[in-house]
C-alpha cells in the first residue's frame, strides 16, 4: 500500500486476553474527554488532601479549608500538556485510553476497573508491549508522527519563532 492508513485514520486490531478487537484511532472529542479525566482527578486530589486530614482538624476550621480547597480545586480549569502526556503513560492511563476505545466499538465488554486490574496483573513488559499497540490504536505512536506530524505540539518554540517572524515581516504587529 502507500502509507494510507495512517492519515485516513484507519481502525487496526488490537488483541487482549487472547480476542482480536478492530479499535479506531481517537478523535478530537476523544483527547477532550481524556483532558476533562485528567483535569477531574487533578480536582479531585486537591480536595482529597483536606478529607485526608480532617481528624486531626477541629471541625470549624476544617470546614474553612474545605471551603478553600473547593473554591482552588474549582480554579483548576487546564491541564498542562505534560500532565496529559505523563497520564497517558501509566498504568491508570493506559487503562482509561483502552476503555474509552473499548467503549466506543464493545460497550459494556470492559469496565474500567476491569481494566485497571488487568494492568496491574501485568509485567512490565506486557504493559509496554500494550502500551505500544494502544498509542499505534489511537494514532499517537511513531509511525503516526511521520504522517501526521508530532503527536503533541513543542510548546514554547513555536511562539517565539511566530514572534521573530511577525517583527521580520514589513509593517507587522510591532506590539507583539
Amino acid at each position: 500500500m502507500d502509507g494510507l492508513a495512517r492519515p485516513s485514520g484507519a481502525k487496526m486490531t488490537f488483541e487482549m486476553d487472547g480476542k482480536t478487537y478492530i479499535l479506531g484511532p481517537f478523535t478530537l472529542s476523544d483527547f477532550g474527554t481524556l483532558e476533562n479525566h485528567v483535569l477531574r482527578l487533578k480536582r479531585k486530589a486537591r480536595l482529597q488532601m483536606i478529607l485526608d486530614i480532617r481528624e486531626s482538624m477541629p471541625d470549624d476550621l476544617w470546614q474553612e479549608e474545605w471551603e478553600k480547597a473547593k473554591a482552588d480545586a474549582a480554579r483548576v480549569t487546564k491541564v498542562p500538556e505534560q500532565e496529559v502526556v505523563n497520564f497517558l503513560d501509566n498504568k491508570s492511563g493506559i487503562a482509561f485510553t483502552l476503555f474509552m476505545m473499548f467503549e466506543k466499538n464493545y460497550p459494556g465488554e470492559f469496565t474500567l476497573r476491569e481494566l485497571e486490574e488487568k494492568m496491574m496483573a501485568m509485567s512490565d513488559e506486557a504493559i509496554e508491549q500494550l502500551k505500544m499497540d494502544r498509542d499505534q490504536a489511537i494514532n499517537v505512536d511513531e509511525a503516526s508522527k511521520n504522517s501526521t506530524g508530532p503527536t503533541f505540539p513543542v510548546v514554547g518554540k513555536v511562539g517565539r519563532r511566530e514572534k521573530r517572524r511577525r517583527r521580520a515581516r514589513p509593517g507587522g504587529n510591532s506590539s507583539g
